[in-house]
């Protein structure tokens, strides 16, 4: 689903961690400019797509890509969406709504729950995030967001921004995927 959509495009890649997906964009679209807030992450990712010159990777925030230059075809994001406290998807969507051009195309891949998530332990802040409890290292805890949103919650936070929506679902893999095109009027390619 993924090949058709990036062949020959310019892709901005939304917390590209270490590379993985980068690689995998890298061999068809034309460009990839792949971003992270991680700079550990970062290095990594380039010592993976070091041999690609179609791609850059820069240290930026996903809520804010005003330091991102030019527009794209496709916006592309893997396993970050579950991230996103909900408070923030509003931000988060107009974030990249000045860097898509129209007719352009998002594609979002998280996982779904699976029998893993619901043994691990977690709890819910007031927004109704789901917040995992990571052991770290040095035996200290983190709480990171982790939430599961079904197809009726990601049509639902999409309705203002998206017109056309695609979701799948991969039971195998325990991955959602959706693939829309803006509404027009809502991502209108512009840049500051």
């Amino acid at each position: 689903v993924v090949a058709p959509v990036i062949a020959g495009k310019r892709v901005l890649e939304i917390a590209c961690g270490t590379g993985n997906w980068t690689q995998v964009l890298a061999k068809r679209a034309q460009s990839v400019a792949a971003i992270d807030s991680s700079v550990k992450s970062l290095e990594i990712a380039r010592q993976k797509v070091g041999r690609h010159s179609n791609v850059s990777l820069a240290q930026c925030d996903a809520y804010d890509l005003s330091k991102v230059a030019g527009s794209f075809d496709v916006l592309f994001a893997a396993d970050w969406w579950s991230h996103i406290p909900m408070g923030m998807l509003p931000v988060f969507l107009e974030s990249i709504n000045n860097r898509l051009k129209p007719e352009s195309k998002a594609i979002f891949l998280d996982m779904s729950m699976r029998e893993y998530f619901r043994r691990e332990s977690c709890y819910y802040d007031s927004d109704n995030n789901r917040i995992s409890r990571r052991k770290l290292p040095d035996g200290s805890e983190l709480g990171v967001v982790k939430n599961f949103p079904d197809e009726a919650d990601l049509r639902r936070i999409l309705s203002p921004y998206a017109g056309k929506v695609d979701y799948y679902e991969f039971d195998a893999l325990h991955r959602w995927m959706i693939v829309f095109t803006p509404k027009p009027g809502s991502f209108v390619g512009r840049n500051p």
